[in-house]
């Protein structure tokens, strides 16, 4: 009985030892300085944190805007270009408080764009691209467009004169309504349609 009671005790103490061993190498292991984890992440988030500004800030200055068009702004010219071929989104509007503004990509420059720049290629302009664009006192339209979509240009305040090319043949509702700077404009022979209000209130 003596000898059994040994032979417990023995094996408890080895089982108590052991216990003790682990915990002390698993806090050997948790044990890695903060600092040293930490610091790797930090300098991860910082360099991508950096990438991911500069991909947004570059992401506000040009863009898609069709299927096959792309746009660019220059802020130095404060001219925005839609270059490419085909058909240009439409857009929706929101209003800002003061009036309703697009939400195109390029709706951060609505009151400092100052020129429009449309290369040949593009065959329409969508709906609502350009509303609110306060700031626009100048929009070249090539002969490759046929379609001024609905209140494309409405509110556009700054334009004075607007040349729409041979090849346009329909100009949507309230597309240029409420440009109360225009005192100029050129519609050729080949519109057919002219929609409701195109030019109300200018």
């Amino acid at each position: 009985m003596t000898k059994v009671l040994s032979i417990l005790m023995t094996m408890c103490f080895v089982i108590t030892l052991f216990s003790c061993m682990s915990g002390l190498t698993a806090y050997a292991f948790d044990n890695t300085p903060a600092e040293e984890t930490t610091g790797d992440f930090t300098a991860s988030s910082a360099v991508s944190s950096k990438s991911t500004t500069s991909d947004a800030k570059n992401a506000e200055l040009s863009g898609s805007c069709g299927d096959n068009l792309t746009w660019n702004y220059d802020e130095a010219t404060a001219t925005l270009t839609i270059s490419g071929t085909g058909e240009m989104y439409d857009c929706s509007d929101s209003y800002n408080g003061t009036l309703y503004v697009t939400n195109a990509p390029w709706n951060e420059y609505y009151s400092t764009m100052k020129t429009l720049v449309i290369n040949s290629g593009v065959t329409s302009i969508g709906y609502k691209a350009f509303r609110g664009c306060t700031g626009l006192t100048s929009v070249t339209i090539p002969d490759s467009v046929t379609n001024i979509d609905w209140e494309a240009f409405r509110d556009c305040t700054g334009l004075t004169s607007i040349s729409i090319p041979d090849s346009v043949t329909s100009i949507g509702e309230s597309a240029f309504r409420d440009c109360t700077g225009l005192t100029s404009v050129t519609i050729p022979d080949g519109v057919t349609s002219i929609g409701w209000d195109a030019f109300r209130d200018c």
